[in-house]
């Protein structure tokens, strides 16, 4: 671990942000860390515990309800995979069965509507219910206290930035609260449990980028392998989570800044860890 330590620090240095926690595991073998300041006005240190908005990783958690709760209609499968040809205004793109990608919250925020309607619960209430399931107790959909979060203003200094609010319309699209413990387990289970193999199935490509997308997952390939996971972007933070099944590997990276290089950050740890 010695040379992902090394690593991890280093792109903390040249990124100068206010602060990462960073998660890395190929199997029983982990490494966590927390860099910087939870508060970097206040010099509050970050802990590996802290929780932080995790934005569109909540996505994960609305497709794994689905999974359980709705049948995977057409509609349902558009809305998992952004491919319902609506723009996040509400204009017709295209044609849904065209299976063309274009990021969607609204569809996750319709999903967890139906949710609701489907089980006569709540989606925060079942949300967080499945996040006591799995054992992630320190996670939530509920409001609760963060991390500050941080940006660089035009002399490229540190300052907090406070414009993240806590919206409960936007739950099943950004609402996740979690830390770097947490989602190990969410981790683990989406590699460890068999029936999770169909979020992880292509359902289109994404211009530009190099790859595709399944129902919740993003799928990208590095060096032969595949991995699949969300980003994460709020107002003052950034994050990533990504899984190798094939390798048994888990990676999480959540920042409290603003343009943090999460996923060059991830990738570069994934080279580490693949040997």
């Amino acid at each position: 671990m010695e040379r992902l330590d090394r690593f991890c620090g280093e792109q903390f240095f040249y990124a100068d942000i206010a602060g990462m926690c960073v998660s890395a595991a190929r199997g029983d073998a982990y490494y966590r860390k927390a860099f910087g300041y939870a508060d970097y006005a206040g010099k509050i240190q970050l802990q590996e515990f802290s929780l932080f908005p995790c934005a569109s990783i909540a996505k994960l958690i609305t497709a794994d309800l689905v999974l359980d709760h709705l049948e995977f209609t057409d509609d349902v499968v558009h809305m998992l995979s952004h491919t319902t040809g609506i723009s996040e205004e509400g204009l017709y793109l295209w044609k849904p069965e065209e299976f063309r990608f274009s990021y969607d919250d609204a569809g996750y925020d319709r999903l967890g509507g139906i949710l609701e309607k489907e089980t006569g619960v709540s989606y925060r209430e079942l949300a967080e219910d499945r996040l006591k399931a799995y054992g992630m107790n320190e996670s939530s959909f509920s409001e609760q206290n963060v991390v500050c979060g941080h940006f660089k203003d035009r002399e490229r200094r540190i300052c907090t930035d406070r414009r993240y609010r806590y919206e409960k319309m936007h739950l099943p699209s950004s609402g996740l609260i979690s830390n770097i413990y947490d989602l190990e387990i969410l981790a683990r289970k989406f590699m460890d449990d068999e029936r999770y193999g169909m979020m992880r199935k292509p359902v289109c490509s994404i211009p530009g980028t190099g790859e595709q997308m399944g129902l919740g997952f993003f799928i990208m390939k590095k060096d032969g392998h595949l991995l699949y996971g969300h980003d994460a972007g709020e107002y003052g933070y950034r994050g990533t989570f990504w899984i190798c099944p094939e390798l048994g590997i888990s990676i999480i990276v959540l920042s409290n800044h603003s343009g943090a290089p999460v996923r060059r950050i991830a990738e570069g740890i994934f080279d580490i860890l693949k040997g």
